[in-house]
C-alpha cells in the first residue's frame, strides 16, 4: 500500500482540495454550521442527568478506616517469616500487633463497665473491673509486681 499523503512534505493545492472534498462528502461527520456552534453548550449543562450517572471517582475507593503508613525497623528474621508466607505479610503484620495492642482494650470497651490501665512498659494493658464508686485500683510498679517480696499486703 503506497501513501497518498505525506507528512514530510507540505500538500499541494490538488491533494488539499481532495481531502476537502472528502471530508465534505462524509455522511458520518458532517460539518457543524455557524449556527449550530452559537448553541452548542458543554455536556454537563446539555446532558445533566447523564452526566451525573457516568461520574465517577478516580483511583482507590477510599477506605473506611484509612490505614497510617509509617516507618518501622525490624528483624531480618520476622520479615522474611512474614514475607514468607506470600501475599498480604504487611496486613498480617498489622493484625499480629492489632491482636498484641487491642484485643484486652476492645473488650473492656465492650464490656462497658471495665476500664483500662497501663501496666509495665509499651503495650501491655491490665483490664480490672472498677471497685468503689467507679474508681480502678492503682496498679503497683512493674518490679513490685513482679517480685513477691516488694508486694504490699491486701
Amino acid at each position: 500500500m503506497t501513501i497518498k499523503y505525506s507528512n514530510q512534505r507540505p500538500l499541494t493545492d490538488e491533494e488539499e482540495a481532495e481531502i476537502q472534498k472528502l471530508i465534505a462528502n462524509d455522511p458520518d461527520a458532517p460539518e457543524a454550521t455557524d449556527d449550530q456552534i452559537r448553541q452548542a453548550q458543554p455536556f454537563m449543562e446539555a446532558f445533566p442527568d447523564l452526566a451525573d450517572s457516568i461520574k465517577r471517582s478516580r483511583g482507590r475507593p477510599r477506605a473506611e478506616k484509612p490505614l497510617q503508613q509509617i516507618s518501622i525497623r525490624l528483624e531480618t528474621e520476622v520479615i522474611a517469616k512474614f514475607r514468607g508466607t506470600g501475599k498480604g505479610w504487611q496486613a498480617r503484620i498489622n493484625d499480629v500487633l492489632k491482636q498484641a495492642v487491642l484485643p484486652t482494650e476492645s473488650q473492656a470497651i465492650r464490656a462497658g463497665k471495665e476500664q483500662i490501665t497501663r501496666t509495665g512498659e509499651g503495650m501491655r494493658f491490665r483490664v480490672a473491673k472498677p471497685t468503689d464508686g467507679g474508681h480502678l485500683p492503682k496498679s503497683s510498679a512493674p518490679e513490685e509486681r513482679d517480685n513477691p517480696e516488694k508486694r504490699k499486703p491486701t
